[in-house]
């Protein structure tokens, strides 16, 4: 009988506890959604970790802390909350799982991998917009333009609102050469008055006018050997078949992304990044430094890039203001105008003024700039020439001439650069000149009778969506005819693109 009794009590004892931890769930939740309408997401976010701590098994708690870890884009750990729960019905748990998936195929750098992620994935998360634009891209990538098409054309049929699904469809028409299709596509478009595509649309017809105007020949030519008129046939088929393969390819398509040699333009972007720069001669007789802040800001049809340097070199002190003004050109060409500013110089020009253009065509881009620049005793005239081979989408080679016009000096730059995504990539220098310091938009020349042989690698990787860290090492060695000497070199910078 008391043991009866005791068995009652433990039982109406751990009741009462179950039924209290339940109510403070209960209450905390409540308290959780009120700082969320508050738009005090930090702290509602602190309150659903500290009670998940002590009460992990509540299905509800675990998922309202995960939605709060998925607010702030956390999503590994909203994943492996919501995955813990057993909850993988609920819509919450479909866009964590599709969100981590995303965040893993875009991670990835080789395209066949990002496809075998794709395919594995749970039925709801393959319908994804993002998961399907991805597969597309991986398809590009692949050059395998047909499958590419599949994904875009089920793309746009799962969501008929996308304007890019519709011009993904008109691009891969194109590229896989069903012109016709390609221009049905780029009027329907046009039709819906988001934005113009009357220059494609141009192109289209241009490219298909070659096949009307053999008809209409043929047609009048009837009573002509037929030998004559099969000859002109075949040359108008050879005039249509040498119509260039990337009419349509601007900076700003999927992975045919073209990376100017001096700044990336592809999409209208903004950026702030903060760098150091840390030079030491072997002989010991500067350390030199730089600390920089830049900018890249968006205005109207213009893209500015800002820079300031301050810069400490060969025991001097100088400020420098720069400036570099992209504006919006006709395919192909591109350009930009650069300005400096440096008051009270003592070794950086007291100004400096310059116009770079460069024109594209197929694999290579060819460019030329001129650069004038004041000094207190001096100025300088610098003309530039340069080409660029691609040898894929990803792998492309620069190569640059400078010239002195005062001094006759010179310098070669050869640059190769490896672009797994926009801002993500690597490269490899070697710069060799007769001046010091020819090689650098022609800062300050110091002496013409230096032989200087300069090596440099760097990359720039992303941290997460937004922030990237980059840099660089540098050897330089000096040939002088008293003696040599080098110098090394270290450059890091943080950006933050949005």
């Amino acid at each position: 009988m008391i043991r009866k009794l005791l068995l009652s009590t433990l039982a109406l004892s751990f009741s009462s506890v179950v039924l209290q931890a339940s109510v403070e769930t209960s209450y905390a939740i409540e308290q959780i959604n009120k700082l969320v309408l508050q738009k005090r997401v930090k702290e509602a976010l602190a309150l659903a970790e500290d009670m998940y701590s002590q009460n992990s098994k509540d299905s509800k708690l675990a998922q309202t802390y995960a939605k709060l870890l998925f607010w702030d884009n956390q999503v590994d750990k909203a994943y492996s909350i919501i995955n813990a729960s057993g909850d993988r019905e609920s819509k919450l748990y479909k866009q964590i799982s599709v969100a981590k998936n995303i965040k893993d195929i875009k991670s990835t750098d080789s395209a066949d991998k990002k496809i075998e992620k794709i395919e594995k994935l749970d039925s709801f998360a393959k319908s994804d917009y993002d998961v399907l634009w991805n597969k597309m891209k991986a398809y590009i990538a692949k050059k395998e333009f047909n499958k590419a098409l599949s994904v875009a054309q089920e793309l746009e049929r799962l969501y008929p609102k996308s304007i890019e699904a519709k011009e993904s469809v008109a691009r891969l028409y194109f590229w896989t050469k069903q012109y016709r299709e390609s221009l049905a596509k780029y009027n329907s478009l046009e039709k819906l008055g988001k934005k113009s595509y009357k220059k494609e649309i141009v192109k289209l017809e241009n490219a298909l006018e070659p096949k009307k105007v053999k008809k209409v020949k043929y047609a009048k030519k009837r009573v002509v050997k037929k030998r004559k008129v099969v000859k002109r046939r075949v040359k108008k088929s050879h005039i249509v078949k040498k119509k260039p393969k990337k009419i349509f390819v601007t900076n700003d398509d999927l992975q045919y992304e073209v990376m100017s040699s001096a700044k990336e333009q592809t999409k209208k972007e903004y950026m702030v990044g903060i760098g150091y720069d840390y030079f030491r001669f072997s002989d010991k007789r500067y350390t030199d430094n730089t600390k920089y802040i830049e900018a890249t800001l968006p205005i109207g049809g213009f893209t500015l890039y800002n820079r300031i340097d301050d810069t400490h070199r060969y025991g001097l002190h100088d400020i420098q203001y720069s400036a570099e003004l992209y504006p919006t050109m006709p395919k192909p060409w591109w350009g930009y105008l650069s300005l400096s500013f440096t008051p009270s110089a003592d070794f950086y020009s007291k100004y400096s003024i310059g116009w770079h253009q460069y024109y594209d065509i197929g694999s290579w881009e060819f460019g030329l700039g001129y650069n004038y620049a004041k000094y207190s005793a001096i100025h300088t005239n610098t003309l530039i020439a340069l080409y660029t081979y691609y040898f894929n989408d990803n792998l492309y080679f620069t190569q640059t001439g400078f010239y002195v016009t005062s001094n006759k000096s010179w310098a070669i730059s050869n640059r190769l650069d490896y672009k797994v995504a926009p801002h993500h990539k690597y490269y490899i220098s070697y710069v060799r000149s007769d001046s010091y310091e020819s090689d650098d938009q022609i800062s300050i020349i110091l002496r013409d009778d230096v032989t200087v042989d300069k090596f440099q690698a760097g990359c720039e990787v992303p941290i997460n969506e937004n922030y990237y860290i980059g840099g660089n090492v540098g050897y330089e060695k000096f040939d002088v005819p008293t003696k040599n000497y080098n110098r090394k070199e270290l450059n890091i910078f943080v950006r933050y693109y949005w």
